[in-house]
């Protein structure tokens, strides 16, 4: 079971079930600070602990996460549901950089070829001009597949990329706009995510929640 922790003035931390963008959780609101409101986050992690639960969504900016930590509450790892959007999110700078998909090419930065690597530029292949690598640990053998795959000659990494996939915070990035996708960096992806009808404002974690529960069909996503 998923948690939500939501900040709310005169609130005590209670825990109630409630649905969240048709996710069921278990939500507990409390005062947003000051003495009750520690009161109200020991009183609402304690039971949330106690309930099972051992994930939490919480509000942007929600800075007790150390606390949290002591009662086996962390929040939603967001980097795989990321690394599976990936193609979508490259697919998207191109367009805010005012290029056609089919005259961009995009780098695929990464130490290795790890399978969120490799799963994206399969995805990528048949739709963008070119696609460029910079992995110095497997790379040269997913050029070779790629090109035997789709026919497509992978050229090295170099200033012809429009976008980049960046899966390490030491790969380069003075080619091509970034898109970040280590963690610690998912603040700064400077393309928007949204679940129409469902999730409108950019909801990192719980659009992560939505997608690992199956609540998200392809194609529902709108990537701005």
């Amino acid at each position: 079971m998923l948690g939500e922790i939501v900040l709310c003035p005169g609130r005590r931390g209670r825990v109630e079930r409630a649905e969240l963008a048709g996710l069921r959780v278990l939500r507990t609101e409390m005062e947003p600070e000051g003495l009750r409101g520690r009161l109200a986050l020991r009183r609402g992690a304690r039971s949330l602990a106690r309930l099972g639960v051992s994930r939490v969504l919480a509000p942007a900016g929600f800075d007790r996460w150390d606390y949290l930590a002591g009662w086996g509450l962390r929040p939603v790892d967001v980097i795989p549901f990321l690394w599976r959007a990936a193609p979508r999110l490259a697919l998207a700078v191109l367009k805010q950089e005012g290029v056609p998909p089919g005259d961009g090419t995009v780098a695929l930065r990464s130490p290795a070829a790890s399978p969120a690597v490799e799963g994206a530029a399969r995805e990528l292949c048949p739709l963008v001009r070119q696609v460029v690598l910079d992995i110095p640990r497997g790379g040269t053998e997913l050029a070779g597949q790629l090109r035997r795959e789709f026919g497509m000659p992978v050229a090295p990494d170099g200033p012809q990329a429009q976008a980049a996939l960046c899966y390490h915070p030491d790969c380069r990035r003075d080619w091509g706009r970034t898109v970040s996708l280590w963690r610690g960096a998912e603040g700064t992806l400077g393309v928007s995510i949204r679940l129409p009808g469902r999730v409108e404002e950019d909801n990192l974690p719980l659009l992560a929640a939505l997608w690992e529960a199956g609540r998200i069909g392809d194609g529902e996503l709108e990537f701005t």
